[in-house]
Order: C-alpha cells, then structure tokens, then sequence
C-alpha cells in the first residue's frame, strides 16, 4: 500500500469532528403542490424559501419551477435569460441572515408541460435544476435558498420571469428583497416552489476542506471505512468518494485514473469487515472535477458509482471497501489517491495490501485521518446526477407533472 501524508494547511481544519447517525438523506424539503398562478418576479426582485435540516447534510439540488411573462404557449420560457443566482443563508429570526455560500449558473429551463394560467397564448411553465457541487454542506438547523435571474450584480433586464408559488408551506412564508444587495426582506404572502434534494456525508470535516494534505492509495490497495445504518438502507444506493491524481498538471483530467472504480461491502465484526455482502467494477462512474488540486499540485475529483445488486441492509455497522481498477485486480503502476479529512468517524479505516484477495486474514488500521466519502440513497441516482435533468425525482414521488 502506498500513502502520502502532508503537514496541515493551517486554514483549512476549522470544524467539530463528529458521527454522522443517521440513514442517508434523499428529498429533504418537498414543495412541489404547484400553484401556478401564485408566482413572484425573480428578474426585479431577490426570492427566498425556508428550509429546515434535522441532521448534518449536504445538499445535492434544487429544483424550482418558473413562469414566463410571454404570453404565447410555445413550449419557452422566452423571459429567462438562462442565468440563474443562488445563495444560501442562515435563519434570522425568521428571516434569511448571514449568506453561507452562493453561485451563479447558466441553467436551461426545462418545460414543465403545462402553462401558469389557462386560455389561449398563456405564459409558459418551466423548471430548472440547481446543482450545488458540493458547496453546502449544513449542520442542522433552518436555513433560507434565496434566488434571483441573471447574475448577482446584474440590473433588472425589463423581462419578468416568475419564481411559481405552491400551497401550502414548510415552514415560514417566501420572502423577497431588491436585487441591490438582498438584505431589507419582506414576506412575500406565499410560498414558492422547491423540491429540495441532500446526502448525509461520512466524513469529519466539510468538502472544501479536504486540501490533500493526507491521502491513501486505492490502487496498491483495497481501503475499508466503516459507516452506521441506524435504520434500514434500501438497495440500489451509491457512493461518492474525493479522489485525486498522481500527475501534477491541473489540467482537469484524472490522468492516472484507469477508469474503472470497484467496491465491496461487508458486515462488521469487532470493528472490522467480515462478510463480503456484494461487490461490484464501474467502468463508467461519474466523474466531476471539484477544481480543487491536492497539495502535490494533483487535480481533486468527485467519484461516485452505485451500489449495484446489493441486499437491503438492517440496522448496524458496514464496511466499504474502495479499489481502483476492477474488484480484486492487482496494481497497473499508476497511484490514485482517496483524500482523508483529520479527525476519525466511527472506527479508523483500514487497509488491505493484497488487493486481489477479498478475504485477508489481516486488515491494517490506517491513520487518525478518515478517507471522505458519502452513502447515497438510490433516489439520487434515477438521472444518473446529471444536473439540470428533467424528473430527476420521478420515478420515486410519482412525478405527476413530469413527462
């Protein structure tokens, strides 16, 4: 096994070490009981929603759905300028606070299929996804999405597009402010729509953390992490693990990457894997460049694959096991590395140095750092993540509205 581990940046550790306890998170707010003739102007004004998180999460998208103020049913959004800006703030007194992190995207809307009023030549419905990118990751607690068209310092372009209402409300009414510097809110009268997606991470410390200050080889190795599933875990779910390249050229491209991702999970006796429950090799994992470099210079990428043909797991303590290239295939001369952030969650990891033996009569405990990684629900998985994809949630809500 090979491992580099690097002296801590000093600004980069900020942050409580603590166990993640609960099941996976998949819709974290729900508010798609769409009412489209309740809307509010995102060109002219600044909306946001409330949304409350009862455990540390990381959110994955948002998608809300939009109204043109072009009256001719042709299946556009003709008043959206394909830019949309997000923030995310602390609840203040009921109200959007502090900003914790924002974005501006371009964004195509997808049409809804059906219109924001009815008659001849009415406004078009359309939706769009925001994703994240692992820039939210939240402790418990109530928090605001405020979004806005165009860019953040835009002016008011004249054309409205309408941020759709729905009935009801999670939580506090929808609230607005201008779009010079959000910060005189008021409540809107009604809520807006959201359909609110997130994951529970495994791991110590936030994403942006993870500087590749500490690291451990998945390619000369198979690296085990253990995670808690207090209730039951459905089939089909996945994983995300950081990993970084052996090629210092911050080119974007996972250079010593084969390719290929496998895992296996096991069962867990006296704090190490057992019984080998289901394995699996994805030659086509999806891969994102976080446009993070570890501290040799080697480009950071999100990795995540599914959790294929593995059995609902009961209650209790699992091992996942990390390997790059096809399960149990030995080392093709080229390192990978899966970062690790300070501090243990749950028990140390562990290592196999035989790669190709699924059951070693000895696993290695591994550092006081943990590899980062995050159990998906199988929910996340229905459009593969690609962002901004239409019905991403569909198959597992019904998707009444969606096509």
């Amino acid at each position: 096994m090979s491992r580099k581990s690097f002296a801590l940046a000093l600004t980069l550790f900020a942050g409580s070490v603590a166990r993640v306890d609960a099941a996976p998170a998949a819709f974290l707010q729900d508010q798609t009981a769409l009412a489209p003739n309740i809307n509010g102007s995102i060109t002219s004004f600044v909306l946001a929603t409330d949304f409350s998180l009862t455990v540390r999460t990381r959110l994955e998208s948002a998608e809300i759905w939009l109204c043109d103020s072009t009256l001719n049913d042709n299946g556009v959004v003709d008043s959206y300028s394909g830019t949309l800006s997000w923030r995310i703030h602390a609840n203040a007194a009921g109200m959007p606070g502090a900003a914790i992190a924002a974005g501006s995207v371009s964004l195509a809307a997808a049409d809804a299929g059906f219109n924001c009023s009815i008659g001849v030549n009415a406004p078009d419905a359309g939706r769009v996804r925001i994703a994240f990118d692992s820039r939210a990751t939240l402790d418990p607690g109530t928090y605001w999405l405020a979004v806005r068209e165009g860019s953040w310092s835009q002016a008011d372009d004249g054309s409205d597009v309408y941020w759709m209402g729905a009935t009801g409300s999670s939580g506090s009414l929808a609230q607005f402010s201008g779009i010079a510097g959000p910060d005189n809110w008021s409540s809107l009268g009604v809520e807006v729509s959201l359909h609110l997606l997130g994951v529970a991470p495994q791991w110590a410390q936030l994403p942006g953390d993870l500087s590749g200050s500490s690291a451990v080889g998945i390619s000369d190795a198979a690296i085990a992490v253990d995670f808690p599933v207090p209730s039951s875990f459905p089939e089909q779910g996945g994983f995300e693990v950081y990993l970084a390249d052996s090629t210092a050229n911050d080119n974007g491209l996972f250079d010593s990457f084969n390719g290929t991702i496998s895992w296996g999970v096991y069962t867990d006796f006296l704090g190490a894997p057992d019984s080998l429950l289901a394995s699996g090799s994805d030659a086509a994992p999806v891969v994102r460049d976080t446009l993070y470099q570890d501290i040799d210079g080697g480009d950071v990428f999100a990795v995540r694959s599914e959790l294929r043909d593995l059995p609902s797991l009961a209650p209790g303590t699992y091992w996942l096991v990390i390997h790059e290239g096809a399960w149990l295939q030995g080392f093709d001369g080229s390192h990978v590395w899966w970062l690790e952030s300070p501090g243990v969650v749950g028990n140390p990891h562990l290592s196999n140095p035989d790669e190709t033996d699924a059951d070693p009569g000895t696993w290695i405990e591994g550092s006081n750092w943990d590899p980062a990684f995050a159990i998906f629900d199988e929910v996340l998985f229905v459009s593969g993540f690609e962002p901004h994809t239409a019905c991403a949630w569909s198959s597992a809500t019904g998707g009444a509205l969606c096509p």
